[in-house]
C-alpha cells in the first residue's frame, strides 16, 4: 500500500487512492520566518495562545507547528504556519518517501471574516516539473462560515483539469454532501462524483463515494470509509474547514484511531489503518504509530508544539 505518510494526504480525489485520503494529516505548514520548536516532552498545555480557551480550530494552550513522519528509515517533515489570528495560513512537506523526494506546499488566503477564500498548492514529483492547483471558495453571504461551492484548476504534466464542486451542510453546520463535476483539457466530458458525510459526537464517522463508473449517467457506490476516534484533543481540528484543506483528520475534534476502507467491486476490497497515540498530561498527541492492515507497513509520528 505504500508509506503511511500518504495516509494523510489530500482527499480531493478520494476515489483514486486511500493513501491520499488521510495523508495530509502529516502535512506541514510553511513558516514565514524562523520558529522555535517546543520539545515534544514539554506539555503543550503550558503554552498559552492569545487566551483562546474555546475555539477548537487551534489548541487553546499550544499549537502544532511541526510533525515528523518516519517510515522504513525515511522521514517527511511537516511544518505549520499560522496567521496573527492563530488560523492556519500555509503548510510545507519535505523529505524522502520510497526513495523519492517529497515536496508539497499549500497556502490558504482568508477574507476579512477569516474564511478561506483561496488555496494555492504546489507539489513536485522526482524528475517532473511542479504541479499546481488553484482553488477559489465561495459563500452565500458575508455572515456565514458555510461554503457553498468551489472551483479548482489543476495543471499537471501539460494537462489542465477543472473541478467545480457544490457543498450542502446539515443541521449541525457540518458538510453533509459534496458533488464534483470534473473535466480536463484532454477530455471535455465531465466526470461526476458525489460524497456523503456522516457525523457522530463531533467527529466525521463515515464517508461514501458515488461515481459514474459505467459512464451511463448513474452514480453508483464505489468506496466507503468508516472512522473511529479517541477522546483526546485533536491539534488539527479545523472542523468544517478540514474539508477544504483536504486533510480528513482535520474535520473532527478528536484523533483518528482506526480507519476502515472498502472498495466496491475492486480486487483490493478492504483494508484498515490503526493508530496508537502517546499524549501529554493535557491530552494532546506527542507521538503516534500507524499501521496498515493487512500489509503491516507502519509510520511513526512525532508532534511539536509552540
Amino acid at each position: 500500500m505504500g508509506s503511511l505518510f500518504l495516509l494523510y494526504q489530500p482527499v480531493s480525489y478520494f476515489s483514486m487512492n486511500i493513501l491520499r485520503f488521510l495523508s495530509l494529516f502529516c502535512l506541514a505548514l510553511c513558516s514565514a520566518g524562523c520558529q522555535k520548536y517546543v520539545n515534544w516532552t514539554i506539555d503543550p498545555d503550558t503554552k498559552n495562545v492569545a487566551g483562546d480557551t474555546t475555539n477548537i480550530t487551534q489548541p487553546p494552550l499550544g499549537k502544532l507547528v511541526k510533525m515528523e513522519a518516519t517510515t522504513a528509515g525515511e522521514t517527511v517533515v511537516s511544518t505549520f504556519n499560522y496567521s496573527s489570528n492563530q488560523r492556519l495560513s500555509s503548510e510545507l512537506h519535505t523529505g524522502t518517501l520510497n526513495g523519492l523526494a517529497v515536496y508539497q506546499f499549500k497556502r490558504y488566503e482568508r477574507d476579512t471574516a477569516d474564511r478561506i477564500v483561496r488555496i494555492t498548492e504546489v507539489f513536485r514529483k522526482a524528475g517532473n516539473a511542479p504541479d499546481t492547483v488553484f482553488s477559489s471558495i465561495y459563500y452565500d453571504h458575508f455572515f456565514t462560515a458555510n461554503f457553498t461551492s468551489s472551483f479548482s484548476t489543476t495543471r499537471r504534466q501539460g494537462i489542465t483539469t477543472y473541478d467545480s464542486t457544490l457543498y450542502t451542510f446539515d443541521g449541525n453546520a457540518n458538510p453533509g454532501l459534496r458533488i464534483s463535476y470534473i473535466h480536463s483539457s484532454a477530455n471535455t466530458n465531465p466526470v461526476i462524483k458525489k460524497w456523503t458525510y456522516t457525523y457522530a459526537n463531533g467527529n466525521l464517522a463515515a464517508v461514501k463515494l458515488f461515481a459514474d463508473t459505467a459512464l451511463s449517467g448513474a452514480l453508483n457506490l464505489v468506496e466507503t470509509c468508516k472512522l473511529s476516534y479517541d477522546n483526546k484533543k485533536n491539534p488539527q481540528g479545523l472542523l468544517r474547514e478540514g474539508l477544504l484543506t483536504g486533510r480528513i483528520v482535520t474535520t473532527s475534534k478528536n484523533n483518528v484511531t482506526r480507519l476502515e476502507m472498502e472498495y466496491i467491486g475492486s480486487a483490493e476490497k478492504h483494508y484498515s489503518i490503526t493508530t496508537n497515540y502517546g499524549y501529554s498530561l493535557g491530552g494532546w498527541p506527542i507521538n503516534s504509530n500507524a499501521i496498515i492492515h493487512p500489509a503491516g507497513a507502519n509510520t511513526q509520528y512525532t508532534y511539536y508544539y509552540q
